[in-house]
């Protein structure tokens, strides 16, 4: 079996082991489900992604979250993609204008129409 290796701080690390906490099966249950919903996106047609009526893994994002991926999905179909990209994504987050990256880019003090 493969090995991952995940780097912690030192406290975090330290509480882990205080507490006995079983990190490989956490890690591989968590990886497992990741894994699951990033193929359930790309698996998606952009057709089918609805904001308003979420099905399987796509019920687990927020509305709003799902609002960004279909900006995303609908800009890579108008622009003949075979798939959406990063740049779709980030055009959708940044077209979308209410999410939490904005927050963050102005906090940092730069300008989202920079980005």
């Amino acid at each position: 079996m493969p090995k991952i290796n995940v780097y912690l701080p030192d406290e975090l690390a330290e509480a882990v082991k205080e507490a006995g906490v079983p990190v490989s099966a956490i890690c591989q249950r968590a990886l497992e489900q990741a894994v699951r919903r990033v193929t359930a996106i790309r698996a998606s047609v952009p057709a089918d992604l609805d904001p308003d009526r979420p099905t399987g893994a796509l019920s687990h994002l927020t509305a709003r979250t799902r609002a960004v991926l279909k900006l995303a999905a609908d800009r890579a179909a108008a622009g003949g993609a075979p798939a959406v990209g990063t740049e779709h994504l980030l055009t959708a987050m940044l077209d979308e204008g209410t999410n939490l990256a904005l927050h963050v880019l102005r906090a940092m003090d730069i300008d989202p129409a920079d980005a």
